[in-house]
């Protein structure tokens, strides 16, 4: 792989549920995107989102970066800002996408499937199907009506991701029925990342994967790398957050008033106590 030139930045990665920022109003996230570029112009940001690749653009429009990465649904696709292009692709293998979404459509859930040009929504939920109009707004989705379409969709485009909702179960038939998806998972060697209980995310490639991809882009040593987790997308991952903030949002309150919080204030307390910025930086714009 080519190598980027690397400017002599540390790396800072951070977790941010990427697609609420796209669907609130812009004066609660200001403080936010201020953080990030403020820490964008000290270190290699590398971004690490639970959405689509279709949405790192929009993203990155909003929050004014020039330069780092965006790594999109947890890990199996890489935005390289400076460059404005996707630099890599993790796509899924169709023989181990169909276990589970036989397995999602047996047991109800609504599933996603992302692809490169096009987001397809098998579900019988309104809500879900309304919200993630609003979500994927700028973005071509197409309603599934039956199994046999979907497998059509799968068959003929390639998958970065299968995305699973519940909407409907108790907590205990949730978890049965997310413990046969990881079972699955196990077998067919994928990646089963539980965003919530009610959320699964599915890939071939992992977080891990995506940012030793760009160490070797960068060239650059994991001496010198810095998390901050201000989600839970590490959630069944293999690494640990330096500093991390707990949170965890329901669907129902996205569903009702899609409401979000940005953690502003806890990013600021994790810069300044770990002097990621001067504290006279951080003023000077607040």
């Amino acid at each position: 792989m080519k190598k980027t030139n690397f400017d002599g930045k540390p790396i800072l990665v951070m977790t941010i549920n990427g697609e609420p920022l796209l669907t609130i109003h812009s004066e609660q996230k200001k403080n936010f995107y201020n953080y990030l570029r403020l820490l964008s112009a000290r270190y290699k940001l590398i971004i690490v989102t639970d959405m689509p690749q279709l949405k790192s653009k929009m993203l990155n429009k909003e929050i004014g970066l020039t330069d780092g990465f965006i790594v999109n649904n947890c890990g199996s696709s890489i935005f390289d800002i400076k460059q404005n292009v996707i630099i890599a692709v993790d796509n899924m293998k169709k023989s181990k996408m169909l276990p589970i979404y036989r397995q999602a459509l047996i047991a109800g859930d609504s599933v996603i499937f992302h692809t490169q040009n096009i987001i397809y929504i098998y579900t019988h939920y309104v809500k879900l199907l309304s919200f993630f109009i609003k979500t994927f707004k700028g973005i071509k989705i197409e309603l599934v009506q039956n199994y046999d379409d979907g497998i059509k969709n799968l068959m003929r485009n390639k998958v970065e991701a299968l995305e699973i909702y519940n909407t409907f179960y108790d907590t205990s038939t949730i978890f049965n029925r997310n413990e046969k998806i990881h079972s699955i998972c196990e077998n067919e060697n994928l990646v089963y990342n539980e965003l919530n209980s009610s959320r699964l995310l599915l890939t071939e490639s992992c977080i891990n994967n995506a940012i030793d991809l760009i160490m070797e882009k960068v060239n650059m040593h994991y001496t010198e790398v810095y998390l901050i987790n201000l989600t839970n997308i590490f959630h069944n991952q293999n690494i640990s957050s330096s500093y991390e903030y707990q949170t965890y949002t329901t669907m129902e309150d996205l569903f009702e008033n899609r409401t979000f919080h940005i953690f502003d204030n806890e990013l600021r307390d994790i810069i300044i106590e770990n002097n990621f910025l001067d504290i006279e930086e951080i003023e000077l714009f607040e």
